[in-house]
C-alpha cells in the first residue's frame, strides 16, 4: 500500500482477532494490521541489481577476452599451416608443421599435412634423382653406342679409301667390325630388356626348383668356358645329382631367375682369373622362409665404396672405360631389377681369401615355410 505522503510503499498483513474482556467476559471482533516500510528492501534490491549488472558486464567482458584468447590460440596452428604452405609453394620443400596438440583436430590435421609434405618432398627428390640418373643413363648409353659406331665407321672408311690392301688387314678389320657390332647388339639387347622390366608387366609366377635351376646354369657356364671349374654346393656338400636334394621351391618366373644366374655367372667368369674356380651355393633359410643362392668368385673383388653403385645402370668400376673385360655395365642392373620385382634382395660381400660373392635371397612358396 502507498504511504499517506505517497513517498514510500508499505507491505501490510491483516489478522482477524477476538478480544475477550476478563472483567465481564465479553468478546469483541477486531482486526490487527501489521506493516513494514519497503524503502529499505527496495534500496537493498537496487544495490543487488547494480552489483549483478556490474558483475554481468564484467563476466561478459572477461568471457569475450577469454574467447578471443582461446580462438587465437586454437587457430594459430592454422596460420602456421598457411605460412608453411606458402613457403612450400615457394620452393622450400623442407618445411614442416609443429607445435599442435596431437589429440586435437588441428593436431591431426598437422600430422596429416606433415605426412603429405614428406611424401611430396620425397617425390620431388625421387623425380630429381630419376632425371639425374636418366641424364647420366642417356649420356653413358650414347657414349657406349657411339664408340663401336666410330670404330665401324673408321674401318669402313679405311677400306673405302683403299688403305687396307692386304687380306690380313681386311680380315682384321672385318673381325673388329664384327666384334664391335656384337658388343653394340648386346648393349641394345640389354637396354631393351631393362625397358621391358621398367614397364612392370605382371610376372608369370610358377613354382621353380632352385636346386635344379642352379645346376642347369652351372652346367651352362661350364660349357661356355670349358677351361673353368664351376661347381654347385648345398649344405657344404658338392652336388652331382640335383634330384637327390630336397627341392627348394620359389614362386617365380623361371626365365627371369635363369637370367639372374646367367648374368652373375658370366660376371664371375669375366672378372676372375682363368684358373680360378666358381662356386654356386644354394641354401634354405627359415624365419622368414627364403631360398638363397650365392655366386662366389676368387678374383680381385669389389671395393667397399663401389658395392652400392655396381647395380646402377651403365656403371663400370673401370672409369677409363677399358674394354678388356667386355660388358656393357647393364648386367647387374638387370639382375637387381629382376630380383626386386620378385620381392627379393641382392648384395655383394667379399669372398674369404679375395673375390666377390653375390648373394640373392628370394621368398619361397608358402608351403615351403613348413
Amino acid at each position: 500500500m502507498p504511504s499517506l505522503d505517497g513517498d514510500t510503499e508499505w507491505r501490510l498483513h491483516a489478522y482477524s482477532l477476538r478480544i475477550i474482556q476478563e472483567a465481564d467476559m465479553t468478546e469483541e471482533q477486531a482486526t490487527l494490521i501489521i506493516g513494514v516500510d519497503l524503502e529499505d528492501s527496495r534500496a537493498t534490491v537496487g544495490r543487488f541489481a547494480t552489483i549483478f549488472l556490474l558483475f554481468g558486464l564484467a563476466v561478459v567482458l572477461l568471457s569475450a577476452i577469454l574467447t578471443r584468447f582461446l580462438v587465437t590460440t586454437t587457430f594459430r596452428p592454422l596460420r602456421e599451416v598457411e605460412m608453411t604452405a606458402a613457403r612450400f609453394a615457394g620452393g622450400d620443400f623442407s618445411q614442416r608443421l609443429g607445435g599442435a596438440t596431437p589429440n586435437t583436430e588441428v593436431g591431426r590435421l598437422t600430422r596429416s599435412l606433415n605426412t603429405m609434405l614428406s611424401r611430396i618432398d620425397r617425390a620431388f627428390a625421387d623425380r630429381a634423382d630419376t632425371i639425374e640418373q636418366m641424364r647420366r643413363f642417356i649420356g653413358d648409353a650414347s657414349h657406349e653406342l657411339r664408340t663401336p659406331l666410330v670404330s665401324v665407321r673408321g674401318y669402313a672408311e679405311l677400306y673405302r679409301m683403299g688403305a687396307l690392301t692386304k687380306k690380313a688387314d681386311v680380315a682384321q678389320a672385318m673381325e673388329r667390325i664384327e666384334k664391335e657390332a656384337e658388343r653394340m647388339t648386346t648393349l641394345v639387347t640389354d637396354l631393351l630388356e631393362l625397358a621391358r622390366l621398367d614397364e612392370a608387366k605382371p610376372l608369370e609366377l610358377a613354382p621353380v626348383n632352385l636346386i635344379g635351376l642352379a645346376h642347369d646354369q652351372a652346367m651352362d657356364a661350364q660349357a661356355s668356358a670349358p677351361g673353368r671349374t664351376v661347381t654347385l654346393w648345398h649344405d657344404g656338400e658338392l652336388v652331382h645329382d640335383p634330384t637327390l636334394i630336397p627341392a627348394i621351391t620359389l614362386n617365380a618366373e623361371e626365365n627371369k631367375i635363369r637370367q639372374v644366374l646367367a648374368n652373375l655367372l658370366q660376371n664371375a667368369l669375366r672378372f676372375s682369373p682363368d684358373d680360378a674356380p666358381i662356386e654356386v651355393i644354394v641354401e634354405k633359410e627359415d624365419n622368414p622362409a627364403r631360398g638363397v643362392i650365392s655366386v662366389v668368385d676368387h678374383g680381385e673383388g669389389i671395393p667397399l665404396q663401389l658395392r652400392d653403385k655396381i647395380f646402377q645402370r651403365l656403371f663400370r668400376a673401370d672409369t677409363s672405360r677399358a674394354r678388356d673385360t667386355g660388358g656393357s655395365g647393364l648386367g647387374l642392373a638387370i639382375v637387381d631389377t629382376i630380383v626386386r620385382r620378385h620381392k627379393g634382395t641382392i648384395r655383394v660381400d667379399e669372398t674369404p681369401g679375395g673375390g666377390a660373392t653375390f648373394k640373392v635371397s628370394l621368398p619361397l612358396v608358402p608351403n615351403e615355410s613348413s
